[in-house]
């Protein structure tokens, strides 16, 4: 193959897509200006949300007269308002799913004083205020407790006796990298993916259906040549995409207040090595992607495929998520879960080199599998030639 001529084309398909207004405007404006939006935006709300649910009145309901004077004095010095509901065994649960009460607490007193606190933990606002709610109840039960041993002679400090220190080796800014660390892999693979998935389709079918590739297929360029220079266009695009989403993302968690958990920190030596580890997945995504596009024959018919195979993407990729996976000899070796643990393991700045090696070159090696595919295909001229 022809280095000259292989620029060529991979210039000529450059300008001929970035003269598409779209694919700038999805592939740099769309992740500069979305991400720093909503990761703040949601982020902000979420916590006014969380505040708000905290400062509602709680609904609480009990059965008995002798029950609520004991709820209430149990709850006398909370932090919250409470609107008490009377009502039967029977009718509880129901006001319970239909949120007209947070809580239902029966009390019992035997040998001992029971509360039973009867709530839907599938709602979240109730799930909130059961923090609260539970806080008030065992403060009530440490003072009984005090009062109890009182009458021994007992120092209330004898529960003291043996005492469990935690000391957290991590520190601060590696702890608001855990968040950073689980999300920023799943939407790097996913970007990237999509990066690579309008210029493959448009460089291959979209030609096919525009009647230009016979044009190309004329001139002096060898068909390795072509498909050459139209990957590299598509790996250029995915790489701009993964680059612009990275950079939104790292600059959005700059902004959060360094108060904030989700005030995470890279330095620009981990933003380089995540990007580093971004190529290789854009490299066998373009390579997979356009190997599927050279076999089809409309653009309808090539998203038809893509669109199944990121079912198969998503799921690997949230690998970041799931706690007790790291990066070894055997996760290394399958593709794309490899990828989220790298990058996971990038940002924690837990990185292991030879895993790291051992990635890399699963990926370069896949991609020229896709690659050497899309060669077999492009020669097969009832591939190529829609009509035939």
């Amino acid at each position: 193959m022809r280095r000259n001529i292989i620029t060529t084309i991979f210039k000529k398909e450059v300008l001929d897509i970035f003269r598409d207004k779209r694919v700038i405007f999805s592939m740099i404006v769309i992740p500069l200006i979305s991400f720093p939006l909503l990761l703040a935006g949601l982020t902000a709300f979420m916590q006014s949300q969380v505040e708000k649910v905290s400062r509602e009145t709680f609904r609480i309901s009990y059965t008995d007269d002798a029950d609520l004077a004991m709820i209430k004095d149990v709850l006398k010095n909370a932090d919250f308002e409470v609107n008490y509901f009377k009502t039967t065994n029977e009718s509880y649960p129901a006001l319970i799913k239909e949120k007209r009460v947070h809580f239902h607490i029966d009390y019992e007193k035997a040998a001992e004083e029971t509360f039973t606190v009867y709530f839907d933990r599938s709602n979240t606002a109730s799930d909130i205020k059961y923090g609260k709610l539970s806080k008030s109840i065992n403060e009530y039960k440490d003072g009984r407790i005090k009062i109890e041993l009182a009458k021994f002679n007992v120092p209330d400090n004898i529960f003291d006796i043996v005492k469990i220190k935690i000391v957290n080796i991590a520190s601060e800014g590696k702890m608001k990298t855990m968040f950073l660390g689980m999300m920023l892999p799943y939407l790097l693979i996913i970007l990237s993916v999509s990066g690579a998935a309008y210029p493959a389709v448009d460089l291959t079918v979209g030609e096919k259906e525009r009647g230009t590739l016979e044009t190309l297929l004329s001139s002096g360029a060898t068909r390795r040549e072509i498909v050459v220079g139209k990957y590299l266009t598509t790996v250029l695009v995915a790489v701009i995409t993964a680059l612009a989403s990275l950079l939104s993302i790292v600059i959005t968690f700059k902004m959060m207040p360094e108060s904030s958990e989700f005030g995470a920190k890279i330095d620009f030596v981990t933003f380089l090595i995540s990007l580093s580890a971004i190529v290789p997945i854009t490299m066998i995504f373009s390579a997979l992607t356009f190997a599927i596009s050279t076999f089809s024959k409309s653009q309808k018919e090539a998203q038809s495929y893509i669109q199944p195979m990121m079912m198969f993407i998503i799921f690997p990729s949230m690998a970041s998520f799931i706690p007790g996976f790291e990066l070894n000899l055997k996760t290394a070796l399958i593709p794309v879960f490899n990828i989220s643990l790298l990058l996971k393991s990038i940002i924690m700045q837990e990185v292991k080199w030879l895993y790291f090696g051992i990635t890399m070159g699963e990926s370069v090696l896949l991609a020229a599998i896709f690659i050497l595919l899309a060669f077999r295909l492009f020669d097969r001229e009832g591939i190529i030639f829609k009509g035939e």
